[in-house]
């Protein structure tokens, strides 16, 4: 294999491998950010139906006048849960279109798919009002709210397919301006070895013109040096 290929396919690998980082964490990056962006959204929303929560009389119950709860009534892509007594799993209220599927918590890697949702919780405390004994310790319950991130995955894979498309083709447009580029650094050297291959014991006079004084122009001072030793030798 030439030099030209050698240095072609090294120069595709690094590149090839600088695409694929990139991309890679552009994509992760992206999805970190959007899922950030759903998880601060969701706690707001929480604190806010954590306010519209009463506990009257020893029981829960949420207040339907609330904005935020009649949005949450006429919304299937998203839900709130009510647990009580520290424990998420006792459900004690839910949003008319909680289904009965609990979303993953933010961060975690639950598979990516259209039903998917993501939920977070915030804890409320709250005292019994009017009270129904003499006691005055808060109650305590946790109001969950998840929301489906199907549009978001969608734009995520959406942008996965662009970059398998565009990828190969900036990597083939990067390996023709490599190739371009390494024909060009290797040119003196073809030059250098076109004539000193036309040096021989007939013709000793010819010698290699240097045209920089890089590396190549060093090579071609050296390679000449020798020759006009090899003459003065044939000479004497």
């Amino acid at each position: 294999m030439s030099l030209r290929w050698k240095l072609l396919l090294l120069y595709a690998l690094i590149l090839a491998l600088v695409i694929g980082g990139f991309s890679a964490l552009l994509v992760d990056q992206l999805r970190t950010t959007l899922m950030q962006a759903v998880a601060d959204e969701l706690e707001i929303h929480a604190k806010a139906l954590g306010e519209a929560l009463e506990y009257e009389q020893g029981a829960w119950r949420m207040d339907s006048e609330s904005p935020l709860v009649r949005d949450y009534a006429g919304d299937r892509g998203r839900y709130y849960v009510v647990s009580g007594q520290l424990d998420d799993s006792n459900i004690i209220l839910t949003s008319p279109s909680f289904t009965g599927v609990r979303g993953s918590h933010p961060g975690s890697h639950a598979p990516v798919g259209k039903d998917r949702f993501v939920e977070v919780g915030v804890l409320i405390g709250k005292t019994d009002e009017p009270p129904a004994s003499t006691e005055t310790r808060p109650f305590f319950a946790i109001v969950s709210c998840g929301k489906s991130v199907s549009a978001t995955d969608e734009a995520i894979d959406t942008l996965v397919g662009n970059l398998w498309i565009l990828g190969p083709l900036v990597l083939l447009g990067s390996l023709a301006g490599g190739w371009f580029l390494v024909s060009r650094a290797l040119k003196p050297i073809d030059r250098i070895a076109r004539v000193a291959a036309e040096i021989n014991e007939t013709d000793l006079s010819r010698r290699i013109p240097v045209t920089a004084r890089d590396e190549i122009g060093r090579l071609a001072d050296t390679l000449n040096a020798t020759f006009d030793r090899i003459q003065q030798g044939f000479r004497g």
